[in-house]
């Protein structure tokens, strides 16, 4: 029997960075990409030339192929579908990552939300608006946050609206990346964006991160996303303790087990943190290839990796130098772009680096 085998779902360039860190930890990478040109083939042990999208598939060809053979993690990158995809992969395979229902819960934030205000979990408040329905701009409290329920771009469609006037062209604007036809219209909280990175294992968290995200909007109300910036100006402090707790809240009450595990929230005017989303991919934007390498003085995505795929692992003891990327403005996926990286001595002087770039691009 073949052994230390993992998935990745995706063979794109988005997954070649994943591809050559699992192969250098002596994993045989079983590589799923409905592309049959996707450039991580050629650095994969194994293609399956599946949708990513399609469990079903997925696991015939490997007892077609691959029968003789026992799976021991799955690693994705995508938002959207693959994260149920490897839900279901992993029920079909016995392995402990998180409930299919749960992985449902989490990619429509229409029902993450209700499901959080469920078990008391601090999160806006919101109206769930589906395609085709009727709804008055003149019954609800502005600002509002709108974005789709379910998307495939991390923050498209996501638009600040500040009176009764704008709701309905933006509702227009934001079901084009809706693709389940639903809407959240959520209250605006002032604050400052977090996001909270971390690998769990048998519901442990055993490596975790605090970054900055730092955002703006546009004239229209369009929310994006400018970069990000290591470590949080609120780490070591009171509220990383807040942002940790919920962290463990939240992996009891949705039920994680070995997995990717990042969630972002706002923090509140109250000096709380409020969850905005949950992510079980292993996230994009720069961050894991470009940001984190940058800033971290051990491998952690290496270390990351191991915990997904079950091997023997010491816990890294690392230290961050302040740091940032911030994204070249235009319409390109993220990825796609060019970018800077900031680096300076401490926070405080990062932060001025970082006014100082961010007032060239806007």
């Amino acid at each position: 029997m073949i052994n230390n085998n993992i998935i990745i779902l995706g063979a794109g360039k988005s997954q070649i960075h994943l591809i050559e860190k699992a192969s250098q930890l002596a994993l045989n990478v079983f590589a799923v990409d409905q592309d049959k040109n996707a450039p991580g083939f050629h650095l994969a042990d194994y293609n399956i030339n599946v949708s990513t999208y399609d469990p079903e598939s997925i696991f015939s060809e490997l007892k077609r192929e691959f029968d003789n053979i026992k799976i021991s993690g799955i690693i994705n990158s995508s938002s959207g579908p693959p994260v149920l995809t490897k839900a279901m992969l992993s029920k079909t395979l016995n392995l402990q990552t998180y409930p299919i229902n749960i992985a449902d819960i989490i990619i429509h934030k229409s029902k993450m939300v209700q499901y959080c205000h469920e078990y008391n979990i601090s999160a806006p408040k919101v109206i769930i608006f589906k395609e085709g329905s009727k709804i008055d701009p003149y019954n609800i409290s502005y600002p509002v946050v709108i974005k789709p329920s379910l998307s495939l771009i991390g923050k498209s469609g996501v638009y600040i609206v500040n009176k009764p006037e704008e709701l309905l062209s933006k509702l227009n604007s934001a079901i084009k990346y809706s693709l389940d036809g639903f809407i959240n219209i959520e209250e605006y909280i002032e604050g400052d964006d977090v996001s909270f990175l971390s690998f769990i294992k048998k519901g442990e968290i055993k490596t975790q991160l605090i970054v900055d995200e730092i955002n703006s909007i546009d004239a229209t109300g369009l929310h994006y996303g400018i970069g990000y910036a290591i470590p949080s100006k609120y780490s070591n402090t009171d509220l990383e303790n807040k942002i940790t707790n919920l962290a463990k809240s939240l992996i009891d009450i949705f039920k994680l087990s070995t997995t990717t595990f990042n969630f972002s929230c706002r923090i509140s005017k109250n000096k709380e943190p409020v969850l905005i989303e949950i992510h079980l991919e292993l996230g994009g934007d720069l961050v894991w290839d470009v940001l984190i390498p940058k800033s971290v003085n051990v491998d952690i995505l290496s270390d990351g990796i191991r915990i997904l795929s079950g091997l023997n692992r010491s816990s890294p003891n690392y230290k961050i130098k302040p740091t940032a990327v911030i994204y070249h403005p235009g319409s390109k996926l993220i990825t796609d772009r060019s970018y800077d990286i900031i680096q300076a001595i401490d926070r405080e002087e990062l932060e001025v680096k970082l006014n100082n770039s961010i007032n060239i691009y806007e």
